[in-house]
Formats: structure tokens, sequence, C-alpha cells
């Protein structure tokens, strides 16, 4: 499969709008290659400015993680998918 991402882009946006560092930076694009394809096909809409809320997992979306608990839209959208891979861990 064709990875649909710029991790590049990714990178430089949490550097530049949440302060990461390129270590911190580079560890997260390790967990957003990681995501099913689904969540990264979301996580490229967003990217092409389509918002959050198109993908839910247990009625909950990437957009209800950033505004309900403060998350950087990167960082929910990598919630979403533990959040979609282990249910019950997600759930405690």
């Amino acid at each position: 499969m064709t990875d649909i991402l710029n991790y590049f882009f990714l990178k430089n946006y949490l550097m530049k709008n949440y302060n990461y560092t390129g270590k911190e930076a580079a560890s997260l694009m390790q967990r957003v290659r990681q995501m099913n394809s689904e969540n990264k096909k979301a996580l490229k809409e967003w990217m092409n400015g389509n918002g959050m809320k198109m993908r839910k997992v247990s009625d909950i979306t990437a957009g209800d993680i950033h505004e309900r608990l403060g998350y950087n839209p990167v960082v929910s959208f990598v919630i979403l998918d533990w959040l979609e891979k282990d249910p019950d861990m997600a759930s405690m």
C-alpha cells in the first residue's frame, strides 16, 4: 500500500505549532506510521482541510478528543487509532 501521508509536513507542523522537538515529533511520527489505513486516511482528510469528525470509533471522533481533552490534532488521531485497536485498555 502506498503511504498517503506527508510525514515531513506533520513533523514540521508539530514543531512549529506545538513546540515539539525534532526527536519528539519523530517519535510521534512512528506512532502515526503504525495507524491503520482508515485512520491515516482520516488524518489526511484533516490535513486537506476537511475537519476531524469524519471517522468515528465507538461514537468518538478525533475532533471530540481534540475538543474535549485538548490534545493536538495529530495526537487525537493516534488516540483514535489506539481506541480502535485496544478498546478494553482505552476505556480504563
